[in-house]
């Protein structure tokens, strides 16, 4: 089974390795790869998941039921696989990948597919999850502040390169030129939610000047369109 928390707040899940939850478990709150319910928070407090890896959950990769307003909750730097079989048989496959009900909810710099040879691990096959220089992760997540950033699940050096890698492993390679966005617990966007607006501004806070590119990709993982592949100086940005 996965991971489910419906603790007081203020906790962190990450640099988890998470295979085939729910498969053989009968249980619908095991069906999950990471499910939080924030029934039982403190206001102001906060759930953060972050720089796991997902696969092949029975239901959604990540499920965050959020009633309770006014609080800091975070998805940011996971990886979750689910093959195309696995998404169809999804009760509700739309948000096959990750899923937030009620509440919003910080959402970035997940890495979601349906094939996992796009993320050139070195061998899945055996369990190992560290990954090779042709890995989109390099490089590619966020700096989350005041997370346990010290080491990956292999003991590695958290940011070895010029950021932060996405999932639970940290590589010693890098992207160059690469940069990193910042997570800091707050709605990077507006409006928030949408409410039927044909338009969203997203906003940028960049902590080292470089290029960046911004794509908005679907529920299989496939890119739809490219938000903004640009050159930014440090600063605030809005998209």
């Amino acid at each position: 089974s996965g991971i489910f928390s419906n603790s007081m707040g203020n906790i962190d899940i990450y640099d988890n390795i998470l295979l085939n939850p729910g498969k053989n478990n009968l249980l619908a709150s095991s069906d999950y790869g990471i499910y939080v319910d924030d029934k039982n928070i403190f206001p102001g407090m906060f759930f953060r998941i972050y720089n796991n890896l997902i696969i092949n959950s029975r239901s959604e990769g990540i499920k965050l039921k959020c009633g309770m307003p006014l609080n800091q909750h975070l998805v940011a730097n996971n990886i979750i696989v689910k093959s195309a079989e696995n998404i169809s048989s999804t009760i509700n496959n739309s948000n096959a990948f990750i899923k937030v009900a009620g509440e919003p909810v910080e959402v970035r710099n997940n890495y979601t597919t349906i094939d996992i040879k796009q993320l050139h691990f070195i061998n899945e096959e055996s369990g190992n999850y560290s990954f090779t220089e042709n890995s989109p992760l390099i490089d590619a997540g966020c700096k989350i502040i005041n997370g346990s950033f010290d080491n990956d699940i292999y003991g590695n050096k958290r940011e070895q390169g010029f950021g932060i890698d996405i999932g639970p492993v940290e590589s010693n390679y890098f992207k160059s030129g690469s940069s990193n966005l910042k997570c800091d617990n707050y709605l990077n966007g507006f409006p928030n939610p949408l409410s039927g607006q044909d338009f969203f501004t997203l906003v940028l806070e960049i902590e080292n000047q470089g290029y960046y590119s911004i794509n908005v990709l679907n529920q299989f993982g496939e890119k739809r369109c490219t938000l903004t592949n640009d050159y930014y100086d440090e600063g605030i940005h809005q998209v």
